[in-house]
């Protein structure tokens, strides 16, 4: 779904619940060498501001953005973005509830993707 979404020239926000499913959607992400940036609890201050001006930027390389529920939303400007993935949902659905409303509150045109799945074929045999 990315390989498409990115060839059609499409930003995409990915939220999760869990930190640790943001690493592997970052490992992903390098391998496919996607460029990105991430939000999460751990990312504070101006390296939270610096990410979102490289997300935002014109021309900027970077397609995915990377954010955990919980951090995401309030005070956050993504307008460049034109897809929400909400790849797995938080256990409080109002946190996912609000994620859909901070994006559609920006007068944007925006395509939301719940409870989605990669799948990678590892050729295993």
């Amino acid at each position: 779904m990315l390989k498409k979404l990115k060839s059609e020239g499409h930003r995409v926000l990915i939220f999760s619940q869990m930190t640790l499913m943001l690493d592997l959607l970052e490992d992903f992400l390098e391998h496919e060498c996607y460029k990105y940036e991430r939000l999460d609890g751990g990312i504070t201050g101006s390296v939270r501001q610096d990410a979102i001006d490289r997300f935002n930027a014109p021309g900027a390389q970077q397609f995915v953005f990377l954010l955990s529920t919980r951090a995401g939303g309030l005070g956050i400007n993504l307008a460049t973005a034109d897809t929400v993935i909400i790849y797995d949902s938080d256990w409080n659905p109002h946190n996912d509830i609000q994620v859909c409303f901070v994006f559609n509150s920006l007068d944007q045109n925006l395509e939301f993707i719940f409870d989605c799945c990669f799948i990678i074929d590892l050729g295993l045999e």
